[in-house]
């Protein structure tokens, strides 16, 4: 999914393979009127930064995950990469669980660590630019067993 502003692209992606586990998942449970599932939108909600240190920042992201599916998931989990013009910057989790109700969205803290150093290198050459592309890609991880 894209966002695009004169200053700012956006890209945020969950990884396929994590709907295919989720369709996987919910098959397997007996669900027989699900079709095939609307990948989760994960949109950035908000930013906070309680700590930095000389080597490494941690950022508290919110997380807004939209379900556009007939179907409500439960999540239990996830994992991030955080990117700064599609360079890794920072890795993030939470360890939550929670429900998506259908068509529906429900927003998630994540916490992220940055590596000051990678960033700083990063931010050296955005200066220069006059568009910065950012984004999170991740998995989000479904309750229940194959």
């Amino acid at each position: 999914m894209r966002y695009s502003n004169p200053r700012v692209r956006s890209t945020v992606r969950i990884a396929r393979s994590s709907v295919m586990a989720f369709a996987l998942v919910l098959g397997l449970n007996g669900c027989s009127t699900m079709g095939s599932l609307e990948p989760l939108e994960v949109t950035l909600s908000n930013i906070h930064i309680p700590e930095v240190t000389v080597f490494e920042t941690t950022l508290v992201a919110k997380l807004r995950i939209t379900n556009p599916n007939p179907e409500g998931l439960t999540i239990d989990g996830g994992s991030f990469k955080l990117y700064l013009d599609d360079k890794k910057v920072g890795t993030g989790t939470t360890s939550e669980t929670f429900s998506v109700d259908r068509l529906d969205s429900t927003v998630v803290d994540a916490v992220f660590h940055i590596n000051n150093a990678s960033a700083i290198l990063r931010l050296k050459d955005i200066f220069q630019q006059k568009e910065v592309s950012y984004g999170v890609r991740g998995s989000l991880f479904t309750q229940g067993s194959f």
